[in-house]
């Protein structure tokens, strides 16, 4: 699976539920293969921020939302490779806001989803999730009731999914493959595989 997102959140939410049916010995996988693009923490990103340009609160959530759910991904691949899952995940950085989600799935399923930039006011929670001071006028969007059109590869790779398709995995190789320079990438850091 290729994927693309803001935080992984609707990913995660999705592996745990596949996880469950694991376990209750509804599905037997044998390999569960994802590769991730995620933005890069190192720079603030035109949202998730504060209506202040100065106030860096926001983002900051945002970036213990994805170190959290990237936590969470390692732990629950773990476990699937403890259930005999043979699973592999790898993310990659890239410097840039995320404009869309965008899933590929074996090669020839995909779904695809704009993020809608909408305003609202956040509330900033200390360590032990109590709200902190006032909600936050911030720049943020729902990724996780964003709408996701389906598209599927097909024998006559002229038709309208097709096309799509292709170029929608086009984006994603080239993205893949372009910020594997640690000059380029926005952290510096070398590839995380939780």
């Amino acid at each position: 699976m290729d994927v693309a997102s803001l935080t992984s959140e609707t990913l995660l939410r999705h592996l745990k539920n596949q996880e469950e049916r694991v376990v209750a010995k509804e599905i037997d996988p044998r390999k569960l293969s994802i590769r991730m693009l995620l933005p890069g923490e190192g720079r603030r990103l035109a949202y998730p921020s504060a209506g202040d340009p100065d106030d860096a609160r926001v983002w900051e959530r945002w970036r213990g939302m994805v170190q959290d759910h990237r936590a969470q991904l390692g732990e629950l691949a773990d476990r699937l490779r403890d259930m005999g899952v043979d699973t592999d995940i790898e993310i990659r950085r890239i410097p840039m806001t995320p404009q869309f989600k965008l899933y590929v799935l074996n090669g020839s399923d995909m779904l695809f989803g704009p993020y809608e930039v909408v305003r609202r006011s956040i509330t900033l929670k200390g360590v032990d999730g109590s709200p902190q001071g006032k909600p936050v006028a911030a720049f943020d969007v729902l990724g996780a009731g964003s709408t996701l059109s389906y598209h599927r590869w097909e024998e006559n790779e002229e038709s309208h999914d097709s096309v799509f398709f292709a170029s929608m995995r086009d984006w994603f190789r080239s993205n893949w493959e372009c910020w594997t320079d640690p000059q380029i990438r926005s952290e510096g850091a070398s590839d995380e595989t939780p």
